[in-house]
């Protein structure tokens, strides 16, 4: 059950990033969806718009997977920017 809803969970997110990223301000691309993590290309110059759309995707998605004022859990993303996928991690 805990795997199904956290699924359903990173779906949502997916979603959202793909709908405030993928627009011709910031060209960019969900490449790579893997358990919990997304990987998105994006311009050069579009990268600090689109880590804060990644940001704020992840509160929007939280407010609408659980919207329960206080109910006591953070969602907590660790957005990097690289050059290369070898900087992956």
């Amino acid at each position: 059950m805990i795997q199904g809803a956290a699924a359903e969970f990173f779906k949502v997110w997916a979603l959202l990033v793909r709908a405030r990223t993928a627009t011709a301000a910031t060209d960019a691309r969900i490449v790579l969806c893997l358990h919990d993590e997304l990987l998105v290309h994006a311009p050069d110059d579009a990268v600090e718009t689109v880590r804060a759309a990644i940001d704020d995707a992840l509160v929007e998605a939280a407010a609408r997977w659980s919207p329960a004022a206080g109910s006591g859990v953070r969602f907590v993303a660790d957005t990097s920017i690289i050059r290369r996928w070898a900087d992956a991690k």
